[in-house]
């Protein structure tokens, strides 16, 4: 039995995985996918982003986003005992937690790209001494 040399070869060129014949190559222009997911339709995280940012009625009838309804529920879960509840509030990071819900960019931080780099890399230099 002889190898033949040319096996895995079509026409000069390499075939094989990641490699397809020419006549199976896509065209130019074409996808893989052409009825795939349509541009600017959310992906799993635009979703939950979408759905956390909705205003939702509470039971004593205030309206909140639904974000801060799944926080209350937790912090409450969490001083009633429920060990998990507490569990993820000791998970979360305790700059978000000293912050508060407050937006990560406030008036008294910096304000150009250079300030805000020193700015974060005194903070993180800070934060492995305390460890």
């Amino acid at each position: 039995m002889t190898k033949d040399k040319d096996a895995g070869t079509r026409q000069g060129r390499r075939v094989g995985k990641g490699q397809p014949p020419p006549e199976y190559q896509f065209a130019p222009g074409d996808s893989g996918n052409p009825r795939g997911r349509p541009r600017g339709a959310l992906g799993l995280k635009g979703q939950l982003r979408r759905q956390l940012r909705e205003t939702l009625q509470m039971k004593d009838g205030t309206a909140v986003q639904a974000a801060e309804a799944i926080a209350r529920t937790v912090v409450k879960l969490a001083h009633e005992g429920d060990l998990r509840a507490v569990q993820l509030l000791l998970s979360c990071s305790p700059e978000e937690l000293e912050r508060g819900g407050e937006p990560a960019a406030s008036a008294e931080g910096p304000d150009d790209d250079a300030a805000l780099i020193d700015h974060t890399l005194l903070n993180r230099n800070m934060k492995n001494d305390r460890n």
